[in-house]
């Protein structure tokens, strides 16, 4: 993955979430942005899925324009998959028809192309037992692991992933984590925002360290997590890794 960002500026009610951020990352597979609450990473991770339009500044991804234009937007749309907190699931629907739906019903597969594309995901990711449940009938960490496949399923360019953890007890996060690695192994390019510090230092190549809508850092999870000569990252991740 190539992810080049210039002078990217997001403001709400006079305050700066993203504040002039820029970067320029290649051959990047796995990108996690961790940081305090408020620092900007969620909002970050809305303006590269095109839900958020910045109010200046300029982002490529894989030398592709992210332009806000209604039309550029769908077709970006397409290439990114996207889970953010809250899974998102039709009440309505088994686990199954909410892989299937949105493959026929927006991306133009057959019926028999999303069924199979299904089955192969919810087989590899040991979830074809709960394939006919639906959603008040699955644990958040199923949910959250249906919601993921839902994703995969479309084959994204590049899959956004914001706290995919949130909420859920160790058992559960421990479920959605492991489904993460299966898709990196998959061949799946994620950015994702997480609070598990853990998690990050161990499936992230790169880690981008936001503080008040500005990059702080970014480099190798050793150089993020290991002697960092910032005085105000190594306070934050001594805090999170206390207990």
């Amino acid at each position: 993955m190539q992810l080049k960002i210039e002078n990217l500026t997001r403001n709400f009610n006079g305050q700066k979430a993203l504040d002039n951020l820029s970067i320029s990352l290649t051959n990047v597979t796995s990108l996690v942005l961790i940081g305090p609450s408020g620092s900007g990473k969620t909002t970050l991770l809305r303006v590269l899925a095109g839900l958020e339009t910045p109010d200046a500044g300029t982002i490529r991804i894989n030398q592709r324009p992210l332009l806000f234009d209604e039309a550029s937007l769908h077709s970006h749309r397409k290439r990114i998959g996207v889970v953010f907190q809250g899974y998102n699931l039709f009440p309505h629907l088994s686990a199954e028809e909410n892989i299937v739906l949105p493959l026929t019903k927006v991306h133009g597969l057959t019926r028999e192309e999303a069924m199979a594309r299904a089955h192969t995901l919810l087989s590899r990711f040991a979830l074809t037992g709960h394939k006919d449940k639906k959603p008040a009938q699955l644990s958040g960490g199923q949910q959250q692991r249906i919601a993921l496949c839902r994703t995969a399923a479309l084959k994204p360019e590049v899959m956004l992933l914001d706290e995919p953890t949130s909420a859920l007890d160790p058992e559960f996060t421990t479920e959605v984590l492991d489904l993460v690695h299966g898709l990196q192994k998959e061949g799946i390019e994620l950015i994702m925002v997480t609070h598990e510090m853990g998690f990050a230092a161990s499936a992230a190549d790169h880690v981008i360290f936001m503080d008040q809508g500005r990059i702080l850092a970014n480099g190798r999870p050793e150089e993020i997590f290991k002697n960092n000569p910032n005085t105000r990252i190594n306070a934050f991740i001594s805090k999170v890794l206390k207990y």
